[in-house]
């Protein structure tokens, strides 16, 4: 990299004005020097202006994905990074406590500068604390499932792990450390409407807060919460215990309007919205399960966000899961999940090693110096661990695996298992990684009433008719409570319902929903 070419660049971008800048140079995670170089003129050049470098934020080869990643941190940066460092300096002597979506608190002024490294930190959240969960109801494994009002989210948990390695923003890779979150465009507010060919069709479309679903008095458009309150599943004074009113004559007029156009009867188009729903999250379900070679049949789903358990009892139903547990406070789930976690650190470096004895010393001697160096930026580590990406020499991607001595038999067992084959080729370490962490706190008990008694309760009758549904207060039910459906189970921020075929328990770590055998 000459000055010349270094002042040629400054010097255009000086008359574009940018907002942000990336840099991404090809062969930088081999020598990031140059990068920097270029990084340190601009910033000179641009005081204020957010400058990315591609082979600081993510140390591997892949150039496309590479440049793709620090093209998003880009663009991201000066929304993101200048509220992050308003916020810490408005805090005063308060914390910002940021997660990262591989888990784990990061410093504020790491978010700050790289805010990819946090784009999944919501998400993340809600699947921490799953984990935690899981593993205090005793499950190997479960099913993060978080639906809110315009998305899902669905992550696989075994044995409180859930990183991942490949992660997608708008089509474009992001290949950074990530809980492994497969989302699909249905929450409470997507709006049901008919395609060009007659079909019933849910989401991605969404109402959003403003106009938000018919039922919120300003929208028109009939959205999957219309088609619970149309059905009864929620009633006028359900959100929020009343503190939100909604209007069940609207949602009704609006499912009856779209049942027009399809030629449906206004209860059939309500319970069609439902299941189209519920069939888009069983397929997103599959996909972090079947498609990893894990039977759904035996992964409980833990159900959260505002509208999760509504919908927990469909899809135990259509995967035949072995239940669903709806944990307390659900909308609030994943900001529990934040307050649990630990502090983390990370570093990687792109590398080009065999597995085979004569480069185990330069990979051991990089792991070491890795290892020092998030030790070093988490002095109160409780955990450190050295993972490596492997990969057939030539092929794309590569498998994230830890560190030791059995790496080739390893990589094989994982490839047959993921993929299904085995390749006659050599293998090539081409990504190192380290992290430090402290320990995630303990998920707090659960409140239930100290007696079992008879908890407030009524019936709801639907507006487009059908059975009666009978509604129980949640902070009234006492351990070992059993409920059989039709009924619906309330709270201040989300409801559980039990269908006729669904018997739900209160357990000490949630509502535990099961289907009538």
């Amino acid at each position: 990299l000459h000055r010349a070419e270094i002042e040629r660049c400054v010097n255009r971008l000086q008359k574009l004005r940018p907002a942000a800048v990336a840099i991404g140079l090809l062969h930088s995670p081999s020598a990031p020097a140059d990068e920097r170089r270029l990084a340190g003129a601009i910033r000179k050049a641009l005081p204020g202006v957010s400058v990315t470098c591609s082979a600081e934020l993510l140390p591997a080869f892949g150039e496309y994905e590479r440049f793709c990643a620090a093209i998003l941190n880009a663009a991201i940066s000066p929304v993101v990074g200048g509220y992050t460092r308003r916020l810490a300096t408005a805090l005063g002597s308060g914390r910002l406590r940021l997660l990262r979506s591989s888990l784990g608190i990061m410093p504020a002024d790491e978010a700050a500068a790289f805010p990819t490294r946090a784009m999944f930190s919501g998400p993340a959240g809600g699947v921490l604390a799953t984990a935690r969960l899981a593993n205090r109801a005793g499950f190997t494994r479960a099913a993060a499932f978080d639906m809110g009002g315009t998305s899902a989210d669905v992550c696989l948990v075994h044995n409180g792990d859930a990183s991942g390695e490949q992660s997608t923003i708008a089509g474009l890779p992001l290949p950074l450390p990530a809980v492994a979150v497969h989302t699909v465009g249905c929450g409470g507010g997507s709006i049901a409407y008919v395609d060009a060919g007659g079909a019933l069709r849910v989401g991605p479309q969404s109402a959003g807060a403003v106009p938000g679903p018919a039922c919120y008095g300003h929208g028109k458009e009939p959205t999957i919460t219309d088609a619970h309150v149309a059905l009864g599943h929620l009633g006028a004074d359900t959100l929020l215990d009343g503190a939100f009113p909604i209007d069940p004559d609207a949602a009704v007029r609006a499912i009856e309007k779209l049942g027009r156009r399809l030629g449906m009867k206004p209860v059939a188009t309500a319970r069609g919205i439902l299941e189209v729903a519920n069939m888009a999250m069983a397929r997103a379900i599959l996909v972090i399960t079947a498609e990893r070679a894990v039977d759904p049949a035996s992964v409980p789903l833990v159900a959260y966000g505002g509208a999760g358990g509504l919908h927990a009892a469909g899809l135990i139903a259509r995967l035949d899961m072995p239940c669903a547990l709806m944990p307390p406070h659900p909308g609030a789930f994943s900001a529990l999940g934040l307050a649990l976690a630990g502090e983390s650190a990370e570093r990687s470096r792109a590398v080009r090693l065999g597995v085979e004895r004569s480069d185990r010393e330069a990979l051991k001697a990089t792991a070491a110096e890795l290892r020092d160096e998030v030790a070093a930026a988490l002095p109160n580590a409780t955990r450190t661990r050295v993972q490596v990406t492997v990969r057939y020499r030539g092929q794309g991607g590569g498998l994230q695996l830890p560190l030791d001595g059995r790496l080739a038999a390893r990589f094989s067992s994982e490839h047959q298992r993921r993929y299904g084959f085995l390749a006659d080729a050599p293998l090539e370490v081409v990504q190192v990684s380290a992290r430090a962490e402290t320990a995630a706190r303990a998920l707090p008990p659960s409140t239930l009433a100290r007696t079992r008694g008879d908890s407030r309760r009524f019936q709801r009758r639907p507006p487009l008719g059908g059975a009666a549904l009978t509604i129980h207060a949640r902070t009234e039910l006492a351990e070992n409570d059993t409920i059989t459906g039709p009924a619906a189970i309330e709270e201040s921020t989300a409801t559980t319902l039990v269908p006729a075929d669904c018997t739900a328990v209160a357990t000490r770590f949630g509502i535990r929903l099961e289907q009538t055998r």
